[in-house]
């Protein structure tokens, strides 16, 4: 389906990491693996955390962290663009929203409207800086672009937390939570990349976790709450039209938007729809690899 329709407009209360603080994404593109695995308790007292939201549970007399409701989108027919107030303010976004560049180290850029339930698709194409001259100061550009949710760290790459899924350009590996694993061919300049994602009705469902306590996580210092995953959602990665398969299902619910991540001149140019330049197909296979 094309972008536009059945989305609900970001709300600014809370965006993933500081818009102008140093990435340690800003020289290193072959950055080393994340771990989240390190957490301590928490003791501050939070009424939000990652998406939950504290309830006091008159029945069990306790307070409970219950996920956050998605809102059905008010705006029919929204015009779907990268959105500045959604993204590091390092990403130089085009007047008309539709094209993204970055000059330096990896940084996060995301569009304007988010999915929260059914199929949906768009496309970025894959656009070198011209007359480039490669050195020590000026290394090759890079992307990863996929998928991420209103608190995916817009100071690193998409896929470098638990909150987005990426495609890398080199050797087409996929990346979430600062982990790559082999999934396709990798891409170039010229290319067109699509991105599809399905989030059944479940996505939409909050849920609670009683038992949940918000922990700090060594490696950011944020407090987190265990995320819960959405059976049978799914996305999945194109080349100029080639479906690679299914690169991540039973992804964690929450609210999509496209994002985008570019290193040292990177540069793309979006396209959520209705034209694209490789439409949707339905005797595309979208299957498990």
């Amino acid at each position: 389906k094309k972008m536009e329709g059945n989305k609900r407009k970001r709300q600014g209360e809370n965006k993933g990491g500081s818009r102008s603080k140093r990435s340690k994404y800003e020289d290193d593109e072959d950055d080393d693996e994340l771990d989240d695995d390190g957490l301590d308790s928490g003791s501050e007292e939070l009424d939000e955390v990652d998406g939950f939201v504290a309830e006091y549970n008159e029945e069990q007399q306790i307070v409970v962290w219950v996920q956050k409701k998605f809102e059905p989108n008010p705006i029919e027919h929204p015009t779907v663009k990268m959105e500045p107030e959604n993204s590091s303010s390092q990403v130089i976004i085009s007047n008309d929203g539709y094209t993204v560049r970055n000059e330096k180290g990896y940084r996060m850029a995301r569009a304007s409207y988010g999915c929260t339930q059914g199929g949906w698709y768009w496309e970025a194409k894959i656009i070198a800086p011209e007359n480039r001259v490669v050195s020590a100061k000026t290394p090759e550009p890079h992307w990863r672009l996929g998928w991420s949710t209103n608190n995916g760290e817009l100071q690193a790459p998409v896929g470098c937390d638990k909150h987005s899924y990426a495609y890398r350009d080199i050797d087409g590996v996929k990346v979430h939570q600062g982990k790559r694993k082999a999934y396709g061919k990798g891409f170039q300049p010229g290319d067109t990349i699509g991105f599809y994602i399905y989030l059944p009705e479940e996505n939409l469902v909050s849920s609670q976790a009683p038992d949940a306590k918000p922990v700090t996580n060594k490696r950011t210092g944020k407090p987190e709450i265990d995320l819960e995953v959405c059976p049978g959602s799914k996305i999945a990665f194109f080349v100029n039209g080639e479906s690679n398969g299914v690169a991540f299902d039973s992804i964690f619910k929450g609210m999509y938007y496209p994002a985008v991540s570019m290193y040292f001149g990177g540069e793309v140019q979006v396209n959520f729809g209705p034209t694209f330049a490789y439409p949707p197909q339905t005797e595309w296979e979208v299957q498990d690899p």
